[in-house]
């Protein structure tokens, strides 16, 4: 991405420039710009998609080599921070180089012809093939546990049967939508705000009122704080995923609305 930004491969008189559809051209705008404004909110439904990895956080912290507390909180900043770093350089280099027409994929901007994207779409793949598992599994055990089944009813014959189905379901839902860049930001609004933002602190503040009836813990300035905290993030996250839901829908389908 870097070198055909330096190189103006998709600029005025680009070798790749004449090759993209008209909405997928670089288009930049002499007004200036600010994150102020509701399709901000895209951006912030995206990134939570990005940063979603909570349903595995109980078998990353199992398979984590003498693992204790301080050593997952390393180990997660950690990887959060390279994600933020690596987000935030692909997410730069693509919008420099096209702008408005930024793709949600931002792959999608590249041309066909071009040998350097085609590679990391062959590396995307990869990227997709190898963390399906890791989410199909949290997704199976997220149903295994809501539907309260015990383990003598949790059989081979079952395990294949739920598979089958959420496979199915999946593969539909992923031949039928299209727009990828729409469908991140969407479940990032709806679902992502609320596991990062909500539910978090909705167990917290359950675990903190059986340790209050239980006589572990005693009501402090430090407690009432760390509850007051907790209720507003509640509150945050459903905003946001609200407003963001709304937003993105806006953004893709009534354009209009917000004014683009």
């Amino acid at each position: 991405m870097a070198l055909r930004l330096l190189r103006g491969c998709y600029g005025a008189g680009g070798r790749f420039l004449s090759s993209l559809a008209p909405h997928l051209r670089p288009a930049f705008s002499d007004a200036p710009a600010s994150v102020l404004q509701p399709s901000s909110l895209v951006l912030v439904s995206m990134a939570a998609t990005g940063y979603l990895a909570h349903f595995g956080a109980g078998d990353f912290y199992a398979e984590l080599e003498d693992a204790t507390p301080k050593k997952f909180a390393a180990v997660t900043a950690a990887g959060y921070l390279l994600v933020t770093l690596l987000s935030t350089c692909v997410m730069s280099l693509g919008f420099t180089t096209f702008g408005a027409h930024s793709a949600g994929i931002i792959l999608n901007n590249y041309a066909a012809t071009d040998a350097g994207a085609t590679v990391c779409r062959m590396l995307l793949l990869v990227s997709l093939l190898g963390s399906f598992p890791l989410i199909f599994a949290g997704m199976k055990e997220s149903y295994v546990q809501l539907v309260g089944l015990k383990d003598d009813e949790i059989t081979d014959r079952f395990q294949k049967k739920i598979k089958r189905i959420m496979l199915a379901v999946i593969t539909f839902f992923a031949l039928c939508l299209e727009n990828t860049g729409f469908v991140m930001s969407f479940c990032g609004s709806l679902l992502c705000s609320v596991v990062i933002y909500v539910f978090p602190c909705v167990m917290n503040l359950s675990l903190m009122n059986r340790r209050l009836r239980a006589g572990d813990i005693q009501k402090t300035k430090r407690l009432r704080l760390e509850r007051m905290f907790n209720k507003s993030l509640i509150g945050f996250g459903g905003i946001l995923s609200l407003i963001g839901g709304t937003v993105t829908i806006l953004s893709y389908y009534f354009p209009a609305a917000l004014g683009k």
